[in-house]
């Protein structure tokens, strides 16, 4: 019984494969026959079910957002360095210049009592 079951899709499978194959080549579209249940009710396919529409191609790393943010942090730091100057440690050339990415002279932290 299961492998009749089994033999039996792959033969649907091939049929509706050839099937889309004579249309492709036609130029036309082939329309599945809708499945009605025991209920009466049709079922419903894997695209409405999941209702994702068009979307465009996306990267493999939206996937896991964590990888995202840190790629787009490192970007970030990148482009940061390349438009300011921003202080990487160690003493430069010609000594102790003070702080590279400055410092505010009249900047007050502090809370008069």
């Amino acid at each position: 019984m299961v492998a009749a079951r089994s033999a039996q899709r792959k033969s649907d499978k091939q049929a509706l494969s050839a099937a889309h194959a004579r249309a492709s080549r036609e130029g036309g579209v082939v329309v599945e026959k809708e499945q009605v249940g025991p209920d009466g009710h049709r079922a419903i396919s894997y695209l409405i079910e999941k209702n994702k529409g068009l979307t465009p191609h996306r990267k493999k790393d939206v996937r896991n957002p964590r990888v995202k943010k840190k790629k787009a942090y490192e970007a970030k730091k990148k482009k940061l360095g390349s438009t300011r100057q921003v202080y990487k440690g160690g003493e430069g050339r010609g000594g102790y210049k003070g702080e590279l990415t400055g410092i505010k002279s009249g900047l007050v932290k502090s809370v008069k009592l």
